[in-house]
């Protein structure tokens, strides 16, 4: 298997399942596994919330030596597996049939060209072990009777989050330019909470968190003071930096045109005044996303500049060309650090900035092969450089 090929079908697997600009989405959080059909001989390895990364795979590497056929539910995920624990010729992969269908086509392709079967089998989304406890529910998605009708059927205790919700009811949620402002009933109390978190997205997910702690004997008095002290992930709508007018600085991971879009509609609601985006693309990648990504950063936001990212080893300056095609009002920087010191510069107390592309990379990688290096460059230390 050719590394640099096996590396860019792994990147063309890659999704973010849950992202900005959802609206107030069934959330995901520690708690939820995705439990696969039982197959005889499987061996089903499970990392955080479900989806197995590189570290879960790792440290149960001793489960796939044996085993006919791997579980995973994500494409993703089977690819990594192929890649780590070295699939022979006649194995199977097991696929979610409700997964991506990208995700799905890809994957299957990928593995059929090695020899690998890749087996779709629809997932459940809750444990089928008896036991006796708690189902959390977010009240407000279309599943959300589903859910609830199932827990009631087991005969767990129910508590349910979001503006139908009973345990915790958000009876309000006010954008502001470092979070939100939400309201919720809780106890038969009314309660203001300011989420330091930015989308509609990170603000169920947070109460349902909350309900997690509630329903397992967590005091109501440390679960809104906790509210208030959140952080995000970082390098996801994380706050870098307040420039000299008060403006916040948001640096997120998002590389793709859909996460571009996603990231830019989470944060639209929290702008008073401009958003101003600072974006690239990645070289010895997906060439065609380029426009469209200048395509979204033009229609979505009300300043486009357009940097480098990791150019790798094509040329940076043609890189730029082509997603300034698709972004003929985009401001064009080729310097990243330029470009974050320029936006930064531009904004004024009521807008807001968003670095995108590289999120917590700690550097930014120029030339291929024996002449490539990574050059130290961190989106949010160059931007509290720039204050």
């Amino acid at each position: 298997m050719d590394e640099i090929e096996a590396q860019r079908a792994a990147a063309l697997l890659h999704h973010r399942r849950v992202g900005p600009g959802e609206g107030l989405a069934p959330p995901i959080h520690p708690a939820v596994t995705l439990h696969l059909p039982q197959v005889e001989g499987a061996a089903h390895v499970y990392g955080r919330n479900g989806m197995p990364g590189w570290d879960a795979v790792e440290g149960q590497l001793a489960l796939l030596e044996d085993a006919p056929c791997v579980a995973f539910p994500s494409g993703m995920a089977a690819i990594t597996a192929a890649l780590m624990a070295t699939l022979k010729a006649g194995d199977r992969v097991i696929l979610p049939a409700d997964g991506y269908y990208v995700t799905r086509v890809l994957a299957r392709d990928f593995l059929a060209g090695f020899g690998v079967e890749a087996v779709e089998l629809p997932t459940r989304a809750y444990p089928q072990s008896d036991f006796a406890g708690a189902a959390v529910v977010w009240a407000d998605d279309a599943w959300s009777d589903r859910a609830i009708a199932h827990a009631m059927k087991r005969g767990l205790r129910l508590f349910t989050v979001g503006e139908k919700g009973e345990g915790i009811r958000l009876m309000g949620r006010t954008p502001t330019q470092l979070g939100q402002l939400l309201e919720i009933e809780l106890e038969g109390a009314v309660h203001k909470v300011n989420l330091p978190l930015i989308g509609a997205y990170q603000a169920a997910n947070a109460l349902v968190a909350a309900g997690l702690v509630l329903a397992t004997g967590g005091q109501a008095a440390q679960v809104l003071d906790a509210l208030s002290r959140l952080q995000p992930v970082r390098g996801r709508l994380e706050r870098a930096a307040l420039n000299r007018h008060g403006a916040p600085v948001y640096v997120d991971y998002a590389h793709t045109p859909d996460a571009l879009d996603a990231a830019i509609a989470a944060l639209r609601p929290h702008t008073q005044g401009r958003l101003i985006v600072v974006f690239g693309a990645g070289g010895d990648r997906d060439r065609g996303k380029r426009p469209l990504m200048g395509r979204v950063a033009a229609m979505k936001a009300d300043l486009a500049i357009v940097t480098d990212d990791n150019p790798r080893g094509e040329d940076a300056a043609q890189i730029r060309r082509e997603v300034l095609a698709g972004c003929t009002n985009g401001r064009e920087i080729a310097d990243r650090r330029e470009a974050i010191a320029a936006a930064m510069a531009e904004a004024g107390a009521a807008d807001i900035v968003l670095i995108a592309g590289k999120g917590h990379e700690q550097g930014q990688i120029v030339g291929s092969g024996a002449a490539m290096r990574v050059l130290p460059f961190d989106d949010v230390t160059v931007a509290r450089e720039s204050v």
